[in-house]
């Protein structure tokens, strides 16, 4: 039969020993409002080796404006759309913004435009 020794860590009739953090602090029960309350990874501070965190991931260059204005008036107005787009293109080059693809579609879309009604014009006088 075996004894009952309170030491002896292969001893059935004993409770497992108590876990302990690194630093010796012992872990609180599972359910108990200090293992709810405690911090996961203890006091943060400045001296822990690794620089401080930054803004995060750099934002992206915004889209001009112009170009933008040119996508929607070459459905609308496409003699404006053009003037907007150069413009807009004009702005981009020398500001870095983003829109470069959008202003040249814009453009793209007003001459398409103008071509087609110069087309049904010439067609329907005919």
């Amino acid at each position: 039969m075996t004894s009952s020794n309170p030491g002896d860590p292969t001893d059935p009739l004993q409770p497992p020993p108590v876990p302990q953090y690194p630093d010796g602090q012992q872990v609180p029960p599972y359910g108990s409002k200090q293992y709810y309350e405690q911090q996961p990874y203890g006091p943060q501070s400045e001296a822990s080796g690794f620089p401080p965190p930054f803004g995060g991931y750099p934002q992206p260059p915004s889209t001009n404006g112009l170009a933008i204005a040119a996508l929607v008036l070459s459905f609308i107005c496409a003699p404006i759309a053009i003037v907007c787009g150069v413009i807009g293109l004009d702005q981009i080059k020398t500001s870095g913004q983003g829109g470069r693809r959008i202003a040249l579609a814009g453009i793209a879309l007003s001459a398409f435009f103008i071509l087609l009604g110069v087309l049904v014009i010439v067609t329907v006088n005919r």
